[in-house]
């Protein structure tokens, strides 16, 4: 793996500090390390994020691309979606894309073309929904807030509608220019009231989280979360979601075989399997809203 007696350089763009990238990376650290691959010792990482500011992207991508790496990481929809535009001779890895064909990282089929592939972090909205019944069964609406300007947000709202119909339950779509924005917005779901409200893996809304928490609490109306890490910080009532920190350790694996020179073109996209989800319940937040967490659950970590 070692090129001019160099060690090998990975590059990683990531989209800003947050729980669910930083699992990520820390999946992928930790992969590497299962692989005899020690940071500093027989790698080198070169991690750098655009701290959610996509005016950034170029130039964080042009600072990485002129350290020579030798496999490019790109963690969210709108840095890959760049990387994949600007760098044309490096082998590019995406992770934490909800819908590569969508944002046009890959054409139909498992397989990309060029210098890239990767790893989409898709939730099953299906087998969520079953879990909100399974503690809400009288929940009808879902409320919902997305960028307009991420296909990321566009695609899991679409998905969340479909998975919606079968469980006949409506989605409150709400949309979002500016953070600034959120809110106000919010009182949306106030005049067309829901009962419930789901933040999803969206790069633009997650950073905003404890404003919707906090004017969701004002609501009196329960978040769920894609990301357990809120559960944990006694923000959100549950999550259900895909682990990143699997994605991340399944990533790694991709990476040892660019870093061998494995033509990225040749790797299928990997989508997460109902496996890799991991669901929590924050006990106080439940009770706060009156949700009864029953016996017979499979699958989840309830946090006191």
């Amino acid at each position: 793996m070692e090129k001019n007696n160099q060690l090998p350089k990975i590059a990683i763009a990531s989209y800003g500090p947050h729980a669910s990238l930083d699992d990520t990376i820390r999946g992928i650290v930790d992969g590497l390390q299962q692989h005899g691959l020690q940071d500093s010792r027989d790698i080198k990482f070169d991690k750098m994020d655009v701290n959610f500011d996509q005016n950034m992207i170029m130039q964080v991508l042009t600072r990485l691309r002129a350290r020579q790496p030798d496999v490019f990481v790109t963690l969210s929809t709108p840095v890959s979606q760049a990387a994949k535009k600007a760098i044309i001779d490096v082998p590019i890895l995406f992770v934490n894309v909800t819908d590569p064909e969508a944002a046009n990282l890959v054409h139909q089929g498992e397989y990309s073309s060029g210098n890239i592939t990767g790893l989409s972090d898709r939730q099953n909205l299906a087998a969520f929904l079953d879990f909100v019944t399974s503690i809400m069964p009288e929940a009808k609406k879902i409320g919902m807030l997305y960028s307009t300007s991420e296909v990321n947000d566009i695609s899991l709202l679409d998905m969340m509608k479909e998975a919606a119909k079968v469980y006949d339950m409506e989605v409150i779509a709400v949309p979002i220019d500016s953070q600034r924005d959120i809110p106000l917005r919010m009182q949306r779901f106030s005049s067309d009231p829901v009962d419930l409200i789901y933040v999803g893996t969206s790069g633009y809304i997650q950073p905003s989280l404890p404003a919707i928490v906090a004017q969701a609490d004002r609501l009196k109306i329960p978040v769920f979360n894609a990301d357990e890490n809120a559960v944990k910080e006694n923000l959100v009532v549950a999550s259900f979601g895909v682990s990143h920190y699997k994605i991340g350790l399944a990533a790694s694996n991709i990476i040892v075989q660019l870093l061998d020179g494995v033509n990225p073109a040749s790797i299928p996209i990997i989508y997460p399997q109902l496996s890799d989800h991991v669901c929590f319940i924050n006990k106080k937040k439940a009770a706060a809203f009156n949700i009864k967490i029953p016996e017979n659950l499979d699958n989840v970590t309830v946090v006191d």
